[in-house]
């Protein structure tokens, strides 16, 4: 590792490189200080000083020290002869570039900052660190940062083919003996008196003096610096405390070291992070200070700023707050001092305590250094396992995509579902192959001929005494159409494990309960699963397996497995408290794709609702039709794959009500198409009006909700409970009993259709896509992967099957 100062006071490379040596790595830390009076070596790792004579520093021109600094450090790391070089920030990129293809080794650029977005370096050095990441960054064989913002910057400025590796600065600190305190109230002499907390110094663009002019107006409140700061800026901040009457109630206190820093933290009420946007790289900061208030249980309040309010939001770990303004940040500021105490952000805190800790965040790393070690070669290869055709899946292409970026080598084993589909294609960076299961050619002749029959309905009016009522629940299947669906659902097994076997991938991804055996064999050979249970299947309404054999074959999935996902808080609690579980990690289907909202709020709307999705049952769609005869102008837009002989029955609904000449069906669309088609559309809003026809149902929390959102439509959705707490949580639309009355849903189109709401809702929308909600579940799905490939299996078989199959403690 190239570090351009003394390793002792950088936290970050120290995490990093004592991570890396305690998973047997060798680990040299060569950094710009004087050793001579130090330790050798340090947290399992050793030391090497590059830093060049006195005499050059003190004699010779700045720009020519620079070059000896550079030729020092050149020369010190040749000389280990390294597998890895890995440059800590830009000024080690020229240096690490330079060693890594002089002994031939591996470059990780680890960016601690987005560097050439920092309002401290000259212009000519500005320039100098924009041209030589151009250069270095991407040739670099890995790419680490702190955020996923910078991550998404870095990826989008240098092309990167894959997402660089997001270590973020959580606090490595022990929080043993939580109960102690460091002494800060004693010395300060405050008793009980309300603490606020900035750690770190005054500093500039820390919004220093913004805090102090808010603290004057928060009652008996100390605020406290605590860091050794600028001696310029820390003159204002007394000059100031001292014109607002606050000298008394404004602390700034030196830095302590960092092994007893969470015992002052601790004493805190509230720890602060002001950090002031000022320029990008401030935009996209996680400053560590913010995760160790985290890890001593102290609640906090940031600047509104995209990276910090993102993870506020997601931990529910304090506050966001309005403005720097002295007025509304004091109000916050009262607000945290009040709450502070409240049971329930406790329990937050806790929980955001037990994920943001490095011994967690560290597996990223190794994960990174344990691909690194396998030289590349062979390809790391991850396959997808889905029942689909993988064309119109946003959430299986999402997969792809992601598995692609981060350097796998992708396919996907999905099913030909239509004739027209190539039966192999590549696609988000993978090659889809595309399954002919048993009766393939039967159902393809009976698929045409329903989109035959289809044609000519259009074309006829269907008499609505000869179609079937559409209310009630629908048919079981047959028994000859059981015994196809089981034997084909075995035929895609076979050929998926036949293919696993040729493969040998490292990682299976399989979607959902029909698909695991394949991977189960898979498995076998080595490969690491993932299990992604899309809904509840055993409690699925339509399903043609017997109930207690789903949940049993569940039982078994989600121990078999190494990680297992879902897609609905409702669905993971069910999982968890169904199998004795610890709760699936939540991977919502976001979509990735940039939405055209600006488009949609500045040409406005039409009297237009549109669905998106399958048109099939208990999707709300006869209820639609029915309460549009109670909306003057409103049209009907259903768009997606149609269930076999459903658009039939839909049109004799909509003959018999007198609307059919206000619905319109239309054929389905690619994910990445559908941003496009609501901005051509214009819709007043979105139709989610799923039916509480079984618990999956109930606990659903459809796509197609984020695929409004971020395409700037509001959402019309039923009172069930996810949907509702989502629409509730944005503030993106409105929701409506479930029960079907046609009058009651027609008043609740027509109130969707009012102006002003309608501009609130969409510049809501606007919000949501500004904060880039799929970098969230990016990130999440990322973490599983990396946490599936670095760690042990959660669930011990063994012990399972000789508790006689009972279920495994929660723990």
């Amino acid at each position: 590792m190239l570090l351009h100062k003394s390793v002792e006071h950088d936290s970050r490379v120290r995490r990093e490189a004592g991570a890396l040596a305690g998973a047997g790595h060798e680990v040299c830390v060569v950094e710009l200080a004087d050793l001579r009076d130090s330790s050798p070596s340090l947290d399992g790792f050793s030391r090497a000083s590059a830093s060049p004579p006195a005499w050059m520093r003190r004699h010779l021109p700045r720009p020519i020290y620079r070059a000896a600094f550079l030729v020092w450090f050149v020369r010190r790391g040749v000389a280990l002869r390294p597998d890895v070089v890995h440059a800590h920030d830009a000024a080690m990129l020229l240096p690490g570039l330079l060693v890594a293809r002089r002994t031939g080794a591996l470059l990780v650029y680890d960016s601690h900052e987005l560097a050439t977005s920092v309002p401290y370096r000259e212009r000519f050095w500005a320039w100098f660190v924009a041209a030589l990441e151009r250069l270095a960054v991407p040739r670099a064989d890995a790419v680490v940062t702190v955020s996923d913002g910078i991550a998404e910057r870095l990826r989008e400025r240098y092309h990167l083919t894959s997402s660089p590796t997001v270590l973020r600065n959580v606090s490595a600190l022990s929080t043993d003996g939580a109960g102690s305190g460091g002494g800060l109230r004693t010395r300060l002499g405050l008793g009980e008196q309300p603490l606020l907390l900035h750690q770190g110094a005054a500093a500039t663009g820390r919004g220093a003096e913004d805090l102090v002019r808010a603290a004057a107006l928060v009652l008996q409140a100390h605020l406290v610096f605590l860091g050794d700061g600028e001696p310029a800026c820390e003159a204002r901040v007394g000059d100031l405390a001292a014109e607002l009457g606050v000298s008394d109630r404004v602390h700034l206190l030196a830095s302590v070291p960092l092994e007893r820093l969470l015992e002052h933290t601790r004493e805190a009420d509230v720890g602060l992070s002001m950090l002031e946007d000022t320029c990008e790289n401030h935009r996209l900061a996680l400053p560590n200070k913010v995760f160790e208030y985290v890890a001593a249980g102290v609640p906090v309040v940031v600047n509104d700023l995209p990276e910090l309010r993102r993870l506020v939001g997601e931990y529910g770990i304090g506050w966001v707050a309005e403005g720097a303004d002295p007025e509304p940040l004091a109000a916050t500021l009262r607000t945290a001092l009040e709450q502070r105490d409240d049971p329930a952000l406790a329990e937050r805190l806790a929980v955001a305590g037990r994920e943001l800790r490095w011994d967690v965040e560290q597996r990223r790393l190794i994960a990174l250094y344990d691909e690194l070690a396998r030289g590349r070669t062979p390809t790391r290869r991850a396959v997808v396992l889905v029942r689909t055709d993988a064309r119109t899946d946003a959430r299986v292409r999402r997969q792809t995509r992601l598995l692609s970026r981060d350097g796998y080598e992708v396919t996907a084993l999905a099913v030909r579902a239509r004739p027209d589909l190539p039966v192999r294609e590549q696609a988000e960076g993978a090659v889809v192959e595309r399954f002919e299961l048993l009766g393939s050619a039967r159902r393809l002749r009976a698929g045409l001929a329903a989109v035959r029959g289809r044609g000519r309905a259009r074309a006829e009016t269907p008499s609505p005494a000869s179609v079937p009522s559409s209310s009630g629940p629908r048919p079981r299947p047959g028994r000859r159409m059981r015994v196809r669906r089981a034997l084909a659902s075995a035929h895609y097994q076979l050929l998926a494990a036949r293919r696993l076997t040729r493969l040998r991938p490292d990682l299976v991804h399989a979607n959902d309960h029909n698909t695991m055996p394949a991977a189960v064999a898979a498995r076998l050979l080595g490969a690491r699963v993932v299990y992604d249970s899309h809904e509840l299947w055993a409690d699925r309404n339509g399903r043609i397996e017997s109930r207690r054999a789903l949940i049993a074959l569940e039982a078994l999935w989600v121990r078999l497995a190494h990680a297992t996902i879902t897609t609905s808080p409702g669905y993971a609690d069910v999982l968890a408290r169904r199998y004795r579980v610890p709760r699936p990690r939540l991977v919502r289907n976001v979509t990735s794709a940039e939405a055209r909202v600006g488009r949609a709020v500045e040409h406005g709307f039409d009297p237009l609702a549109v669905y998106i999705g399958a048109v099939t049952r208990h999707r709300g769609l006869e209820q639609a039709i029915e309460a549009l005869a109670h909306v003057t102008d409103l049209r009907l837009v259903f768009i997606g794959p149609r269930a076999h002989g459903y658009a039939t029955e839909l049109l004799a609904l909509a003959h018999r009500h007198g609307v059919a000449d206000r619905l319109e069906l239309r054929g389905p669309l690619r994910p990445e198409d559908i941003p496009e088609a609501l901005a051509a559309l214009r819709p007043a809003f979105g139709l989610a009006l799923i039916q509480p026809a079984c618990l999956s149902y109930r606990l659903s929390l459809p796509n197609k909700l984020y695929e409004y959102a971020l395409g700037g439509v509001p959402v019309l959705g039923t009172d069930l409970p996810v949907i509702a707490g989502w629409l509730s949580e944005l503030g993106l639309g409105r929701t409506v009993g479930a029960a079907g009355d046609p009058q009651r849903l027609g008043q609740a189109m027509e109130a969707m259709l009012d102006e002003d709401a309608q501009r609130s809702w969409r510049e809501r929308a606007q919000e949501l896509v500004d904060a880039r909600p799929w970098l969230a579940e990016e990130r999440a799905l990322a973490s599983v992967y990396a946490d599936v490939l670095a760690g042990g299996r959660r669930h011990s078989i063994k012990r399972w099957l000789r508790s006689g199959g009972r279920r495994a403690s929660a723990g």
